[in-house]
């Protein structure tokens, strides 16, 4: 009976350590997007992100649907969210940013650190910025 109680032991803990290492691996790919996007924002090389925006979303819907997730990974997706924004201001990916799934993760929400908290309003504002772009601009230039 101990050698199973020791293997369970194991194997939980292997778990807590490949959740730990799946958080950081994911904070240091979300930190790199948000250093890239920041790098090529207002440059003239910006519509070279533009095939990438569907790839950089996907891995913020993952890292925000998972359950093991830290607030680091959150802050960072919702600052990712309000980086893509701020570097396509003439919506041109809007149509992405409009979807549900990235509506329904703006709303507040209460069992949230402060720091969190305000990186997700700033996200969300600047998201509501390209509402008021009519839908002719959804291509982006250059590309």
């Amino acid at each position: 009976m101990t050698s199973e109680t020791d293997e369970a032991a194991y194997f939980s803990q292997l778990d807590y350590d490949l959740v730990d290492y799946v958080s950081q691996l994911r904070e240091g790919i979300l930190e790199a997007y948000t250093g890239i996007v920041t790098g090529f924002k207002k440059t003239d090389k910006t519509p070279l992100l533009f095939n990438h925006v569907v790839s950089i979303l996907d891995l913020i819907q993952r890292c925000l649907k998972d359950e093991d997730r830290t607030d680091a990974t959150m802050r960072l997706s919702y600052g990712l969210l309000g980086d893509l924004a701020d570097t396509f201001p003439q919506g041109q990916i809007k149509q992405y940013l409009l979807s549900p799934w990235i509506a329904n993760e703006l709303r507040a929400k209460f069992k949230m650190p402060g720091e969190t908290k305000k990186t997700m309003r700033w996200a969300r504002e600047v998201r509501l910025v390209l509402e008021s772009f009519d839908d002719m601009k959804l291509t982006c230039p250059g590309v």
